[in-house]
């Protein structure tokens, strides 16, 4: 997604109402109008989160602009270049850079299509390199400036092409030269795009990553804050509108990016455990929670569905709006008021969702807690590399104990050292879920077991503890706390402890009966007869 988020709803009735069009009258297929279309269909799918139809229609546009105008003409590129952007957005480097590279080797374009276009994917290339750390030639970097300082160039292309070109000098180690490119970007956006704009967003990233790297953490910490604060609110205020690929699309970016800035080695993680903590239960409980019962509620109610709609509808309106220049603003004050009144009328028919909407922190878990009593929250970080890969990720512990006066952020290992002992062999069953727990040597400096990577972190902070709530994440779903093995000891942590699996440990807030309805009694269940015939197996009722 770009800077804005449109009216996606009617963009889309509009879309497939042209597209009906075409299909009704095959005839109309020939011309370039269609082509057109389905690109701007690859394009509004992408912009929602929905990769997968973006690329069908951004491959039928390929198709159809082929045959309707050939392939001698930025039209036809133009595509390949929107099938590049969707697989650069999926994660599908080498796809991405295929494209690009594609484009750039033509020698069916014009000299002047080239000098106007290629600095695009000169800057798309760049993006893609940050990404996977690839080196990227200097010669991309001055090009696109040159195109950008250009007299035609809009502030907002400028200001885009500055925050990239801040990319590539700070990969190269040149970081007062990036610092001195994205001050000139902030003084361009600043006041006139929104802090919740991507654009002012990246800028505050950038800003942060240069502060730290010259050794000026209050800068950093003062940036840091300002794309934190600012993605934190669109996101707060986009989620109950916007779809949720669209949802999760931003919540990834967002913990995506958060992660780059907190796994840097020159951040202080520990002083931002509380900060991380309240994140967690953010997006466990409000992306993941609340808004499934929401739309539960909502579903099972007409008229509440049809002031929903009505709500989504003027939100998308003022987030178009709330995207545009300060002076280009229009409707505002209309939209929020046609807004707040289907919201409020909405919550009266929903009850209970101003609840489920509060945000909790890391304090109020904290003070549920008794003696004796830990809530942990597992979270993915990008740790240590300038730009590293996606799945470059450690796992951490953020730990509460009433007797802590703040959460303890743990470093734990590596997810991709955990994944090489976790099977993704079904066939391996019981042997191998032995193996996982129990390993064949589970002497104290065994660097390749369960309790190594997951348990050991722990255990200095959990000193007299005997009941943990925890939440995980990733690989750590797939896996039982209770059945890892103490090389000391030799006991099962379940004979120490009792592991308490939590959606989100913000259950210990907005459920105070949680803790009651905890119970350890259990049914076995033996001798079942799987195939057993029940029409030719039938008991007979005693009398």
């Amino acid at each position: 997604m770009k800077d804005r988020f449109a009216d996606f709803e009617q963009a889309e009735a509009l879309f497939q109402e042209s597209y009906e069009v075409y299909q009704n009258e095959p005839k109309l297929k020939a011309r370039p109008s269609y082509a057109l279309l389905l690109k701007g269909l690859g394009i509004h799918y992408k912009r929602i989160g929905n990769f997968n139809k973006a690329l069908l229609y951004l491959y039928e546009a390929k198709s159809a602009t082929k045959s309707s105008i050939g392939t001698k003409n930025w039209d036809y590129y133009s595509v390949l270049y929107n099938i590049g952007n969707v697989y650069l957005e999926q994660k599908n480097f080498s796809a991405a850079k295929e494209m690009y590279m594609f484009i750039l080797n033509s020698d069916e374009l014009t000299a002047e299509d080239k000098e106007i276009n290629f600095p695009y994917v000169k800057g798309a290339l760049i993006s893609l390199g940050d990404m996977t750390g690839e080196n990227v030639p200097e010669s991309y970097a001055k090009d696109i400036m040159t195109k950008a300082r250009s007299s035609e160039t809009t502030n907002y292309t400028l200001a885009m092409t500055l925050n990239q070109n801040s990319v590539w000098l700070y990969n190269h180690h040149r970081y007062a030269e990036a610092l001195e490119s994205d001050r000139e970007a902030l003084n361009i956006a600043n006041g006139v795009y929104s802090p919740e704009s991507d654009l002012l967003n990246g800028i505050y990233f950038n800003l942060c990553s240069d502060y730290l790297k010259i050794n000026q953490p209050d800068s950093a910490r003062k940036y840091f804050f300002l794309s934190y604060n600012a993605t934190k609110k669109k996101l707060l205020n986009s989620f109950k509108f916007m779809a949720d690929s669209e949802v999760d699309l931003l919540t990834q970016k967002m913990l995506h990016y958060n992660s780059i800035l907190i796994g840097k080695k020159e951040f202080n993680s520990k002083s931002y455990a509380g900060l991380l903590y309240d994140d967690a239960l953010l997006y466990r409980g409000i992306l993941q929670y609340s808004r499934y019962i929401k739309n539960k509620l909502i579903n099972c109610d007409t008229n509440a569905h049809k002031l929903f709609e009505k709500y989504k509808s003027s939100k998308r309106l003022l987030a178009n709006e709330y995207s545009k220049p300060l002076s280009e603003q229009k409707r505002i004050s209309d939209l929020e008021e046609t807004a707040n009144f289907c919201e409020r009328q909405l919550n009266s028919h929903v009850q209970g969702i101003e609840k489920l909407l509060d945000l909790v922190s890391w304090k109020q878990v904290h003070s549920q807690l008794k003696s004796g009593e830990a809530a942990i929250e597992f979270i993915r970080l990008n740790i240590g590399e300038d730009s590293p890969l996606l799945d470059s990720f450690w796992y951490a512990a953020l730990l509460i104990r009433p007797e802590f006066p703040n959460p303890e952020f743990i470093l734990m290992c590596e997810e991709q050292k955990l994944r090489a002992i976790i099977s993704d062999d079904p066939k391996k069953r019981m042997d191998y879920v032995s193996k996982l727990y129990v390993p064949e040597s589970i002497e104290e400096n065994n660097s390749k077991s369960l309790e190594h990577f997951i348990w050991k972190p722990l255990e200095p902070f959990l000193n007299q503890v005997k009941t943990i709530y925890y939440s995980p994440v990733g690989l750590l779903h797939r896996l039982n706390l209770g059945p890892i093995v103490q090389s000391k000891s030799k006991h099962l942590l379940m004979n120490d402890y009792q592991f308490i699996l939590m959606s989100s440990t913000r259950n210990l807030v907005s459920d105070p009966t949680f803790k009651d309805s905890i119970s350890n009694d259990c049914v076995f269940i033996g001798g079942i007869e799987y195939e057993l015939d029940i029409d030719t197996n039938k008991l007979v009722a005693s009398p």
